[in-house]
């Protein structure tokens, strides 16, 4: 049986929650915020399309010309993937990489 979450527990998600709610009205927080978000989902998207081609990282670095250490970072979510190496590790997935603006 899991255990429930204590009551602290959501109090402190509740201040969290409140605390980024007020933080996000200052636009320089807001701006690096949503870029954080961005990289994880890059991250978070990388990390699901190896795993579904079933690849290690090294599996997926050789097939995109690069560094084992290079598609470890950018699944951590802190590096700033350049268009040019998504395309590289789109290449390695035998994927396409599609841009927008929102």
């Amino acid at each position: 049986m899991k255990n429930k979450p204590s009551g602290e527990a959501r109090i402190n998600t509740t201040l969290y929650e409140e605390d980024l709610k007020r933080d996000l009205k200052n636009k320089k927080f807001r701006e690096g915020y949503e870029r954080e978000v961005l990289l994880l989902e890059i991250a978070v998207d990388l990390l699901k399309e190896r795993k579904n081609k079933h690849l290690s990282q090294r599996q997926l670095a050789v097939k995109a010309g690069m560094k084992q250490q290079e598609i470890a970072r950018l699944e951590l979510g802190g590096q700033n993937a350049t268009v040019e190496t998504l395309l590289k590790v789109a290449k390695g997935l035998n994927k396409k990489i599609k841009i927008s603006f929102c």
